[in-house]
């Protein structure tokens, strides 16, 4: 039976009108934590990459990686979180301002440490959720800006995290632009 459904999913990827366009990211976040984060943290700063794959003029998947400092509401500890995942994003093509909607899918990691007089180090990790809104500039064919706003919400067996992410970086096109 599996061996079927990944055949089924193999002649449907055949048959898609394939765009072929891929779009890789670097991009700057500022970090602000809701709920129970912002009692504990502060705001974050971080770095970022995305490669998206885009399947037709407006559908895209891809993956990403970030990283991010946090700053702390007591001396000697610093949080830090990274995550790793995947995305789905819908783009409403209208010109060079190409505004769209999406959903990141990731795994969190964020690491507490404590330096002082007793080091110890506090792990959280999750599965988490991101949908998130953007717009994409481009000003030449292969080169754009990316702005983009994003809720997360990891999942916890303690308590679930939230946090928003503001988002700023250039895009690079690699593949052909069928305007």
């Amino acid at each position: 039976m599996v061996i079927f459904k990944f055949f089924l999913l193999f002649f449907i990827f055949l048959n898609l009108n394939i765009f072929g366009q891929f779009k890789i990211g670097a991009n700057a976040n500022f970090t602000l934590p809701t709920g129970i984060n912002n009692q504990q943290i502060g705001r974050g700063f971080g770095i970022g990459f995305n490669a998206k794959y885009l399947l037709t003029e407006n559908f895209a998947i891809g993956g990403l990686a970030n990283y991010y400092v946090f700053n702390s509401q007591f001396l000697g500890i610093t949080p830090t979180m990274y995550t790793l995942g995947g995305s789905f994003d819908y783009f409403f093509k209208k010109s060079n301002l190409t505004p769209y909607i999406g959903c990141d899918f990731a795994y969190y990691n964020m690491s507490t440490s404590f330096q002082g007089f007793n080091r110890a180090q506090l792990n959280f990790s999750g599965i988490g959720l991101a949908p998130n809104v953007g717009l994409l500039y481009e000003f030449s064919e292969k080169w754009a800006t990316n702005f983009n706003f994003k809720y997360n919400h990891v999942f916890s067996e303690i308590y679930d995290r939230q946090f928003f992410t503001f988002t700023v970086g250039l895009v690079f096109t690699i593949g052909n632009n069928y305007d």
